[in-house]
C-alpha cells in the first residue's frame, strides 16, 4: 500500500469522510484536480481525482498555519487545499509528527511544517515539485508499514451507532421472528471471518459491480494512451531526456562540419562527409515516423484482438443459451410457456446474427491491420539496411579525417561520435522504459476488458416453470407465509406475506428481476424476505431489539431503496460461500451494495441486504420517506 492508497482507503473506510469534504476546499477548477493516472497515484473525492502531484508554484502558496498541529474537529477549522490536505495528513502519522516536531513539545508549528515540506519535496532529487516518490521514499527510509497502520487506525475508530437494519431474523411490526433461512452472520458459512474481524471490500475489478468497470477501463485506457503518448515521444525527440541528448549531438555536428569547411586537408571530402551526414539525419527521421506508426498500428491491433475475443465469447454465451431453451410442449396447457420459449428463441439467433457479422466486420479489419503492420516492417527492414549503408559510409569518410585533417578536426569529429552514440544510448534506455510502461499499461486494460468480457457474456439458463412455494421450507412458510408477487414489469418473484413493494423507487424495483435470474441460473430458488419498511415499522423494530435497528428515518428500506433477501436449495437455506457467490454476481451486474461487505466501525455484517448504491444523495430526503404504508 502506497502513501496515496492509504490515504484514499482512509477516505473511504472511515467517520472521517463527511469530515474532509467539509473541510477540503474542493474545487473543479482547482488547480490540483490533475488528470487521473491511475489507482496508485491519485487522491481521489467520491471517485474525482484532485490531486496526483505538486509543483513549485503549487508549493509556494501552501498555508504553512492550515499544517500547524490544532483542533481541526471545530467550526472554525481553516479550509485545506487539495495539496495542503495530503499533507496533513501525513504529517499526522506518528512517526511523520516525530521527525517534523523538532523542538519535541508535542506539536507542529508553521515553522516545523515548513522546514519538513521543504525537506520531502527534494526526496525524489528534484526540490521543486512534490511526487508521490517523494512520500514513499521517507515511508521507506523510516520502514513504515502504511498497511500496518491503516489496520491499526481502525480498530482504534470509535463504534458509532448503527445506520443499517435488522439482522438476519427477519422481523416485522405484524409478525413473528423467522430464523435459519438466511445467512446468519455468525454461522460457520461466514466467508472467514466474524463481524469484528472483517474489513470492508477494497474495491478491485474481482468486487465491482459493470458500471465500474466500464469507468475502470476508461481510466486505464486514459493511462495507456499516456504511455502510446510517451513511447511516441521518445521517437519524435519530444522525450526531454532524448531531446537534450539530441541538442549536444546537434551542437557538435554543427562544430564538426565547420571545422570540416575550413579544413585544407578535408577540400577533396567535405561535400562527401556533408551530404552523408544530411542522408544519416533524414534516414532516422523516416525510421522515428516509421517506428511511431508501428507503434499506433499494433496497439490497433491489439485493441481490435481484445474486442473480438469479447464478441466469440459472447456469441459463444448466446449460443449456449439458446442451447438451454425448452423445447416447447405443444400442449395446450402449456401454450403461455411455448409462446414465450419461442420468442425468447427468436431473440437469441437474432442476437447470434447481429453478433456473427460485427465479428465478421471486425475480423476483416484486424486482417487488414496486420497486413498494414507487415508492410510497415517491411519498410523498417528496408531503412534499418540504408541506415547500415550510410554509417559504413561514414567510417570510411571518418578514416579520411583522421588522415589528413588537423587535431582539431579530429577532435571535434570525436566530439560529435560521441554525442551521436550518447543520442543512441538514451533513446534505447528510455524506449525499453516506455515499452515496458505501454506493455503494463496494455495488460491493465486487457485485464478490466476481460473482467466485462466475463460478466456480460455469461450463458444464460431459462426456466419458464411456475414458481414455487413449496420450495421455502414449511417451518418458514407456515411462520410468515409465502405468496407470489408480480412486478411492473410482470416478473414474478416469491414474497413473504408482509413484505412490501408497493411503495419502492423504480429504479431499485427494475434491478430486482435480475436477482431473480441470477438466482435461477444458479439453481437457487429467490424470495424476498422484506422490501419497503415504514417509520413506525423501523422504529417499532427498534424499540423491541434495540439501537442495533436504525431508528426510522435512517434506513434504506424508509425510502424503498433496499429489500432483504432469502435463498433455497432442494428446501435448505443457502448460505456461506454459496450465498456469497451469489451476491457478488448480483454486486457485478446490477451495481447495487450488498450488507455482507459490511462488518467494520460500527457497520454490521448483513448478508441478507441489498440496497441502492447511491440511495443517499438520490432519494434520502423528505418526499421520498415511508412514514405509512398505502393501505
Amino acid at each position: 500500500m502506497n502513501y496515496y492508497e492509504y490515504l484514499n482507503k482512509r477516505l473511504e473506510t472511515t467517520g472521517g469522510y463527511e469530515y474532509t469534504k467539509s473541510r477540503l476546499e474542493f474545487k473543479n477548477t482547482n488547480p490540483f484536480a490533475y488528470s487521473l493516472f491511475g489507482d496508485k497515484s491519485s487522491v481521489r473525492i467520491d471517485g474525482v481525482s484532485i490531486f496526483t502531484n505538486a509543483f513549485k508554484e503549487d508549493i509556494d502558496k501552501i498555508n504553512y498555519d492550515n499544517l500547524a498541529s490544532k483542533n481541526d474537529n471545530s467550526e472554525e477549522a481553516p479550509k485545506l487545499n487539495p495539496l495542503e490536505f495530503v499533507l496533513k495528513h501525513f504529517l499526522s502519522i506518528d512517526k511523520i509528527k516525530e521527525l517534523a516536531d523538532t523542538n519535541k513539545d508535542g506539536e507542529i508549528s508553521a515553522e516545523e511544517a515548513k522546514t519538513y515540506i521543504e525537506n520531502l519535496a527534494g526526496q525524489d532529487g528534484n526540490a521543486d515539485d512534490i511526487t508521490l516518490e517523494d512520500f514513499e521514499a521517507i515511508l521507506k527510509e523510516n520502514n513504515i508499514n502504511l498497511e500496518e497502520l491503516f489496520e491499526n487506525e481502525i480498530e482504534d475508530v470509535e463504534t458509532e451507532e448503527v445506520q443499517g437494519d435488522e439482522p438476519v431474523t427477519v422481523e416485522n411490526s405484524g409478525a413473528p421472528a423467522a430464523t435459519g433461512y438466511a445467512a446468519p452472520a455468525t454461522s460457520s458459512g461466514n466467508y472467514g471471518n466474524s463481524a469484528a474481524a472483517s474489513a470492508p471490500e477494497v474495491k478491485t475489478i474481482d468486487n465491482m459491480s459493470l458500471e465500474e468497470l466500464e469507468t475502470e477501463k476508461a481510466d486505464r485506457q486514459s493511462v495507456l494512451t499516456e504511455k502510446q503518448n510517451a513511447l511516441n515521444a521518445v521517437h519524435n525527440g519530444e522525450n526531454e531526456k532524448v531531446k537534450a541528448a539530441k541538442q549536444n549531438a546537434d551542437k557538435a555536428k554543427e562544430e564538426y562540419e565547420n571545422a570540416i569547411k575550413e579544413d585544407p586537408g578535408a577540400k577533396k571530402f567535405a561535400k562527401q562527409i556533408l551530404k552523408n551526414n544530411e542522408k544519416i539525419e533524414k534516414n532516422q527521421q523516416k525510421l522515428d515516423k516509421n517506428a511511431i506508426e508501428i507503434n499506433n498500428k499494433e496497439i490497433e491491433i491489439s485493441k481490435l484482438e481484445t474486442s473480438l475475443e469479447g464478441l466469440r465469447g459472447g456469441l459463444d454465451a448466446l449460443t449456449s443459451s439458446l442451447g438451454s431453451l425448452p423445447v416447447p410442449s405443444g400442449k395446450p396447457e402449456d401454450k403461455e410457456k411455448d409462446e414465450r420459449i419461442k420468442s425468447k428463441k427468436s431473440e437469441l439467433e437474432k442476437e447470434i446474427s447481429t453478433k456473427k457479422k460485427e465479428i465478421s466486420k471486425q475480423e476483416h479489419e484486424l486482417e487488414k491491420l496486420k497486413k498494414d503492420l507487415e508492410n510497415l516492417n517491411k519498410e523498417k527492414t528496408k531503412l534499418e539496411k540504408e541506415k547500415q549503408s550510410l554509417y559504413e559510409e561514414k567510417a570510411k569518410l571518418d578514416d579520411l579525417v583522421q588522415k589528413h585533417c588537423t587535431e582539431t578536426t579530429k577532435a571535434k569529429l570525436e566530439a560529435f561520435n560521441k554525442a551521436k552514440q550518447n543520442v543512441e544510448e538514451v533513446k534505447a534506455k528510455e524506449l525499453e522504459t516506455a515499452k515496458s510502461e505501454l506493455q503494463a499499461a496494455q495488460e491493465s486494460v486487457k485485464e478490466v476488458d476481460t473482467k466485462i468480457a466475463e460478466i456480460k457474456n455469461r450463458p444464460q439458463n431459462f426456466s419458464f416453470e411456475n414458481l414455487d412455494i413449496e420450495d421455502i421450507p414449511e417451518s418458514v412458510r407456515k411462520q410468515l407465509g409465502a405468496k407470489i408477487s408480480i412486478l411492473p414489469d410482470g416478473t414474478k418473484v416469491l414474497t413473504f406475506n408482509y413484505t412490501k413493494l408497493d411503495q419502492m423507487q423504480e429504479e431499485f424495483v427494475a434491478k430486482i428481476p435480475e436477482f431473480q435470474r441470477i438466482a435461477s441460473e444458479m439453481g437457487f430458488t429467490f424470495v424476498i424476505s422484506d422490501g419497503s419498511r415504514s417509520v413506525a415499522e423501523s422504529n417499532a423494530a427498534r424499540a423491541r431489539k434495540g439501537n442495533f435497528v436504525a431508528k426510522g428515518g435512517s434506513s434504506p428500506h424508509n425510502y424503498g431503496v433496499a429489500i432483504d433477501i432469502a435463498l433455497y436449495k432442494d428446501g435448505k437455506a443457502v448460505s456461506g460461500n454459496q450465498f456469497k457467490e451469489f451476491a457478488n454476481r448480483v454486486k457485478h451486474e446490477t451495481g447495487v451494495t450488498w450488507g455482507g461487505d459490511w462488518g467494520s466501525y460500527g457497520q454490521k455484517y448483513e448478508t441478507q441486504h441489498f440496497e441502492l448504491a447511491n440511495w443517499k444523495s438520490k432519494y434520502k430526503n423528505e418526499s421520498n420517506l415511508i412514514y405509512n404504508h398505502i393501505a
